[in-house]
């Protein structure tokens, strides 16, 4: 069965998936991804989130410019940057840090609000090369 990595794009996509469970036997297990995850799918949980928009597409990545994005998420006060981070994907973010260590900072703070505490590791690890942590 094909698989592909797919990032997510809207705020939550369950899907089920075939794994091996202790004793070596394969089970299919109900899975969920959140907005910004990149994750491995198999081909009908694929075919599902295409039906649904799902998944993020080269059109979604073209829409807005790094510049452009980081110079909007720049203006922006705590609230609105909390509420913008919890609707933008890992690209956009990553973007929007435009490769300033203090706005990356502020970036992933916003992320953890957002997200009560639970950050999408995708934006730990970018916002913390960024910032020139390991957070």
């Amino acid at each position: 069965m094909a698989r592909e990595e797919r990032e997510i794009k809207i705020r939550s996509f369950t899907y089920r998936d075939e794994v091996e469970n202790a004793s070596g036997k394969m089970v299919t297990v109900i899975k969920q991804a959140r907005m910004g995850d990149v994750v491995d799918l198999p081909e009908r949980a694929i075919t599902r989130g295409e039906e649904l928009d799902a998944f993020v597409t080269e059109e979604d990545r073209a829409e807005t410019t790094p510049d452009e994005e980081a110079l909007a998420v720049s203006e922006m006060d705590e609230d609105q940057l909390t509420n913008w981070v919890s609707e933008a994907t890992i690209p956009q973010v990553l973007n929007a840090a435009n490769d300033d260590p203090d706005m990356a900072v502020a970036l992933l703070e916003a992320e953890k609000a957002a997200t009560g505490g639970d950050p999408r590791q995708g934006l730990v690890e970018g916002l913390g090369r960024i910032a020139g942590s390991d957070e």
